[in-house]
């Protein structure tokens, strides 16, 4: 925050006539308003005087002889005066002979008094008178009234309100005032320091202060003029011999130049025979190129012109805003140095692999970039090897999903007969020793217990059979989808290794591609295979939703953690298999664990493949 001494003089000058008239005000207005209400205080105060006075003096014959009723009509006469809120008539000896309220509602006790008492009271918002009665010189008894102070602080409400609004309106005319009366002082200061500030920057000594002051700031104009008058002389002769010496330097620096270039090119040389060498001049945009930039591109020596933007030319238009982009960021100091790889058009029109890496050498006083010096080597058939295995490692993955697709199919087939045939055969078996348990006589119990026996192995045989056929190919995933088979899967698992499964799907994946979903249910039984064997968890917890356009399924347990090792291992096909699934269907499977903390598998496949 600035203070006052950090201001501009316009601004000081505006702040000291807004002080000044603010301070005459407050203090005018001050002695004026407690003049005011002081006078007002006493007219409410002698006002309620005189009522008590003439309250008395009507009272005098009620007192003396007691009367209650005839006081009562006297003290109700105080109601035409709204202000009076209490009044009390006491006898001689002090005690509350008449009590009067303009509000019956409100119970007040009357106040005790010393017998000779007397005066008035002010508190926050009331004001209390006692006076004696009088009666041929005698005092007979005393009123005492109470009167609220509304009225006080009504008119003290109004002089508020008006000098804040004649506060308001000088603050106005003083700012509209201290405006013009700070520029007669202002403005030609402001040009004095204008003028210093343009001579200083440019530097142009010829500039000088335009005034009509014959006030001290005249003076000082005058005298300001007339120094930067010498100081133009000085700086002539001064001009002078500085251009013959930095005539001198600049051809010295031409020649240092000159060999620091031809030493440094040497050197680039020597360091990277194989390569293309380059030597980028960025303030005249001239470019030097060793021969062997040349010959990788099917050039004769300087067959192409030596700068910047014939190089660029050469560039496919694909690559442009590459190169262009990391040259900038290099220049601008976001990277040590820069690198791309690029297609460079030859002379016969081929496509030039090369990576291309410079570094900047020198700047200028400002740190601007003024030489940059760098390589480009050939990497085509590296580009052609890396596309290869591209394509190679693509087959291989379309051959594994071929493969997986094809186990898939075997599994349902076998799935499906083995339910068919054998599950009807053991049915009927089943029935027939029913059968046979039924035509027995009585009499045959071993051979009853037998056949009961064996009807039991033929149940756990059933069983053995439904359980694998859904280990094949679970029925409830062509039936019902992915959701209820993860859910069945999970609930058998629990089942089968006592660890607790927590299941959190958000969304019903019904439209999901059946193969799709295959994967995903797979992925999971993988998942949870790997739990039971290496994890030694008591938990897990499964959550299936979709989030963006992505379908996630993540899996974390509380186990002992997959290590980096493990993760690492290429005999872990079991997690090669989620990966490869998973990348099938251009997903994606992050596998993370910490010691003691469990393992996580978090499986993302996008949207587009439900279809």
């Amino acid at each position: 925050m600035k203070t006052f001494g950090d201001l501009s003089i316009k601004s000081k000058l505006i702040l000291i006539l807004l002080t000044m008239t603010l301070i005459t005000f407050a203090l005018c207005s001050s002695i004026f308003l407690y003049n005011d209400l002081k006078l007002f205080r006493k007219s409410l105060v002698r006002n309620l005087d005189i009522l008590a006075q003439t309250v008395g003096a009507n009272s005098r014959a009620a007192v003396y002889f007691e009367d209650p009723n005839a006081a009562e009509n006297i003290l109700s006469s105080l109601k035409v005066d709204p202000q009076i809120m209490y009044a009390v008539l006491y006898d001689a000896d002090g005690d509350s002979f008449v009590t009067y309220r303009l509000d019956e509602n409100v119970k007040i006790s009357p106040p005790s008094f010393p017998v000779d008492q007397e005066g008035q009271a002010s508190y926050n918002n009331s004001l209390e008178l006692i006076r004696p009665i009088m009666l041929n010189d005698k005092v007979i008894g005393r009123i005492y009234l109470k009167a609220h102070l509304k009225e006080y602080e009504e008119v003290l409400s109004n002089y508020i309100f008006l000098i804040g609004g004649i506060l308001f309106v000088t603050v106005l005319v003083s700012v509209a005032i201290a405006f013009k009366l700070q520029s007669i002082i202002s403005n030609p200061i402001l040009s004095l320091a204008n003028t210093t500030l343009q001579i200083s920057q440019e530097p142009n000594y010829s500039l000088r202060v335009k005034h009509q002051n014959q006030d001290e700031l005249g003076m000082l104009f005058n005298g300001f003029n007339e120094m930067v008058s010498q100081i133009e002389k000085r700086e002539s002769a001064l001009s002078a011999a500085n251009r013959q010496l930095t005539n001198e330097m600049l051809e010295r620096q031409r020649s240092e130049e000159a060999l620091r270039d031809s030493e440094e090119r040497l050197k680039l040389a020597l360091e990277a025979i194989t390569d293309g060498v380059w030597d980028w001049d960025v303030t005249t945009g001239e470019v030097f190129f060793s021969p062997g930039c040349y010959s990788m591109l099917g050039y004769e020596p300087d067959g192409f012109a030596a700068n910047i933007e014939s190089f660029r030319s050469l560039l496919h238009p694909e690559d442009v805003e590459l190169a262009v982009g990391a040259t900038n960021a290099h220049m601008e100091g976001k990277t040590p140095l820069y690198e791309y790889e690029s297609r460079l058009i030859t002379k016969s029109g081929y496509l030039l692999w090369t990576l291309v890496r410079g570094k900047i050498v020198a700047r200028d006083k400002e740190g601007n970039p003024t030489r940059i010096v760098g390589t480009f080597r050939d990497i085509t058939e590296r580009k052609k090897n890396e596309e290869a295995l591209k394509v190679s490692r693509e087959q291989i993955r379309k051959l594994y999903s071929h493969a997986q697709n094809l186990l898939e199919e075997e599994r349902k087939r076998i799935a499906r007969e083995v339910h068919d045939e054998l599950g009807q055969t053991l049915t009927a078996l089943k029935i027939d020793l029913t059968n046979v348990n039924s035509d027995l006589p009585p009499d045959q119990r071993p051979i009853k217990n037998k056949i009961k026996e064996m009807s039991h192995l033929v149940d756990r045989t059933i069983e053995t059979v439904q359980r694998i056929t859904t280990e094949l190919r679970p029925q409830i995933l062509d039936i019902f989808g992915i959701n209820e088979a993860i859910e069945w899967q999970a609930t058998e698992f629990q089942k089968r290794t006592g660890i607790y499964c927590e299941m959190i799907i958000e969304n019903n994946l019904t439209d999901l591609n059946k193969d799709c979903a295959t994967s995903i249910y797979r992925i999971f039984q993988e998942t949870l295979t790997n739990v039971a064997r290496h994890s030694e968890a008591t938990k897990i917890q499964v959550h299936l939703f979709n989030e963006g356009n992505q379908l996630v399924l993540r899996v974390e347990d509380n186990g002992a953690g997959i290590t980096k090792n493990q993760m690492a291992d290429p005999k872990s096909f079991g997690l090669i298999g989620i990966q490869e699934r998973a990348l099938h269907w251009g997903g994606e499977a992050v596998i993370s664990g910490e010691e003691g903390k469990g393992t996580i598998v978090h499986v993302t496949i996008p949207i587009y493949h439900y279809e």
